[in-house]
């Protein structure tokens, strides 16, 4: 540990303040020109730690960005990532040093696996809460909103994840199986808020909605059964969490699949 920090300390680091480069603009060229310039001041242990025969820590760090880039969901691309085009290996490298790919930084290829890292936490704590509205009409992936929002439970922070949670439930359509993972997590913030009416009245809202067309299929009435049981386990529990001293998170739905925190 140097100056306090580790290295998943540091590389948390890394990512949150490039998420906030990345939340003013998207231009991957600004964006690599910051990290490389920056970067080793976010992660000095990182950078000592870096093979100098592969060069310089900016090149480095550099080559590091272009992996943070492709796995940060940008809001103009409505909260989507976008890869860059890796170069071939003899057209000139993304760093800009006017080398062939193959003689610069493709041997630094890898340097940074980010396969289910959920990046989109970093850019939504750079996103001002009023943004939260129009998250359910972009492209975001609703598995990292649930889990960005467990993350924050987890700190604590109850308020911004319901804050995030709740416009996805403000419609009056049946609730679909894409969210239960976020209705799970909205239920166990407004516990630990205390906002048992709020979520009593959610609950309502799930029991009372319906769908005729979605009646007509197998599969949309497994998936309005599969809600309304849930909403109804949840309703039964509301009361007796109210007299428990420390009340506990209803019974999780089946795993709707996973990120890395």
């Amino acid at each position: 540990m140097i100056g306090g920090k580790s290295g998943d300390d540091e590389l948390f680091e890394l990512f949150a303040m490039s998420a906030k480069v990345l939340a003013r603009s998207g231009d991957p060229a600004a964006f690599l020109d910051w990290i490389a310039r920056h970067g080793p001041d976010f992660a000095p242990e990182m950078a000592r730690g870096i093979d100098p025969r592969t060069g310089p820590p900016g090149l480095a760090f550099r080559a590091m960005g272009v992996a943070i880039y492709g796995a940060m969901p940008l809001p103009e691309a409505g909260f989507q990532s976008r890869r860059l085009p890796e170069p071939g290996r003899n057209e000139s490298c993304l760093c800009g040093s006017g080398r062939k790919y193959k003689h610069c930084c493709l041997r630094l290829r890898g340097i940074l696996d980010l396969t289910g890292y959920n990046m989109l936490r970093h850019i939504l704590d750079s996103t001002p809460k009023k943004r939260f509205a129009g998250l359910p009409g972009s492209r975001v992936d609703p598995l990292a909103v649930a889990d960005t929002a467990r993350q924050w439970h987890e700190e604590g922070d109850d308020g911004r994840a319901a804050a995030l949670l709740e416009p996805w439930f403000a419609g009056d359509g049946p609730l679909e199986a894409r969210l239960e993972p976020l209705f799970d997590q909205l239920m166990d913030c407004y516990l630990a808020l205390g906002r048992e009416s709020k979520r009593t009245r959610l609950i309502s809202r799930v029991l009372a909605r319906g769908d005729s067309d979605a009646r007509a299929h197998p599969a949309g009435v497994a998936r309005q059964d599969r809600a309304g049981a849930r909403a109804r386990a949840v309703l039964d529990r509301a009361a007796g969490a109210q007299s428990r001293s420390s009340p506990r998170g209803p019974d999780r739905l089946p795993a709707q699949g996973s990120r890395r925190s």
